[in-house]
């Protein structure tokens, strides 16, 4: 049999991926079967085990998806030529815009049923954990930056404050997933910038506090 193409290869992956993830946050990672993934897919049930041994590696793939996705967009996108607080801050509304989009609804589901998930099942939680500690310790890294320029306080834990954050962030996801769209998140996130800023120096409040006078309208950089 000829060998089929990597890129179709991995663009089928990806095809099942998603429909395991729809399938997922539809129907709830123990309700779902691998014929429903399969329907959704329009593929054969036996198709799946090409790519995928099981369910728990089809949720385990998805929900690590979306952390790298995190991971790839703190890494890349963030601004470029700015202090570590700075992009530290970018990268506070970064997420902060991802958590009001449409999609994000689906993304919380998904993790919240994974999370599930690897309470019961101790395989689960060794495919998925290493990848959340990774984004505890890229964020880590952030702010260990942040107070290596002397925008953060030093005597701050950056290990433990980038847990911290990552466990209200999900916090937040989750909230979002159970009041919908009755749920505040913009007031959430704001309690948490303000919680956050309690630790900047006097010197970093300042630079950002004279960034936002030269926006105003009728500065001095207006005339």
């Amino acid at each position: 049999m000829a060998k089929l193409p990597d890129r179709y290869m991995e663009e089928r992956r990806q095809e099942i991926l998603d429909a395991a993830s729809a399938v997922f946050v539809e129907k709830g990672y123990a309700n779902a079967t691998m014929n429903d993934i399969a329907a959704r897919a329009d593929v054969s049930t036996g198709s799946i085990y090409r790519y995928f041994e099981n369910k728990r590696d089809l949720i385990a793939a998805a929900t690590n998806q979306c952390v790298e996705g995190d991971l790839e967009r703190w890494s890349t996108e963030l601004p470029q030529g700015v202090s570590p607080g700075m992009a530290f801050l970018a990268l506070g509304q970064q997420t902060r815009d991802r958590f009001t989009s449409e999609s994000h609804i689906a993304e919380c589901v998904l993790r919240l049923e994974s999370y599930l998930a690897c309470l019961r099942d101790p395989e689960l939680r060794e495919q998925v954990v290493p990848i959340m500690e990774a984004s505890v310790r890229l964020l880590a890294d952030y702010i260990r930056g942040a107070q290596e320029s002397g925008e953060l306080n030093p005597s701050l834990d950056a290990d433990a404050f980038a847990r911290f954050l990552h466990v209200v962030g999900a916090g937040i996801g989750a909230h979002s997933v159970v009041y919908g769209p009755e749920f505040d998140t913009d007031s959430a996130w704001n309690q948490l910038i303000q919680l956050a800023s309690l630790w900047f120096t006097e010197d970093f409040r300042s630079r950002m506090q004279q960034g936002m006078d030269a926006s105003m309208p009728g500065n001095g950089a207006d005339k």
